[in-house]
């Protein structure tokens, strides 16, 4: 495919892909983990991972290679994908280019001079419901729409009705599969966990 291409994968699709994350958990959260060894339950950061390399190289490959390359790297270990290994990992392999950041206008730039990037949603916590996830949960951000100031998400858990209810009503707007969300969204979002945002650039 050409790169900057739309490209979207739905983890909740792939229950059949095997992913064994949690290793390093107590044995008393380790049954959980076994249960939800899967790309459908653990799978966000390989996901957001697979459409970032599609869209900024043209490269498809399989979610078992990028599944092999969590492996590889160690960025399983804990609960999910730990994207400072696993960005890092990327970059690495693709040869393009990678920053961490808490800041929202760095992010804005980033998409606005073709980067992508993949974003770290920390779900609910006191006094805040989790609009992308109850729980962390990796989304793909691949633009920023001047007319409206949204950014443009790819969602790998997105379901129809996902932002429907009284708590989540008109914080994201979708069109199909695509999301659309203000940067102050975005930044609640992100507010408990560091870095909130994983800016990546290809080298063309």
């Amino acid at each position: 495919m050409a790169a900057g291409a739309l490209y979207y994968v739905n983890q909740l699709e792939h229950a059949d892909i095997p992913y064994v994350t949690g290793i390093n958990v107590s044995p008393a959260e380790r049954r959980r983990m076994v249960e939800e060894a899967n790309i459908k339950c653990a799978g966000c950061g390989l996901c957001s991972g697979s459409m970032l390399i599609a869209e900024l190289t043209g490269r498809r490959l399989t979610l078992e290679e990028y599944r092999d390359l969590s492996y590889l790297c160690g960025a399983n270990l804990e609960p999910g994908t730990d994207m400072r290994i696993y960005g890092t990992a990327l970059a690495q392999r693709f040869g393009i280019w990678m920053e961490m950041t808490d800041d929202a206008d760095m992010l804005i730039r980033c998409l606005r001079t073709k980067g992508r990037a993949i974003i770290n949603v920390g779900g609910d916590r006191p006094g805040y419901k989790g609009i992308f996830s109850d729980v962390g949960h990796y989304i793909f951000a691949r633009g920023y729409l001047e007319e409206s100031a949204e950014i443009e998400i790819l969602d790998p858990a997105f379901r129809a009705g996902k932002f429907d209810g009284n708590e989540l009503e008109g914080r994201v707007r979708t069109k199909g599969f695509i999301c659309y969300a203000g940067i102050d969204v975005l930044k609640r979002e992100t507010d408990n966990r560091s870095p909130g945002y994983y800016l990546f650039w290809g080298n063309s």
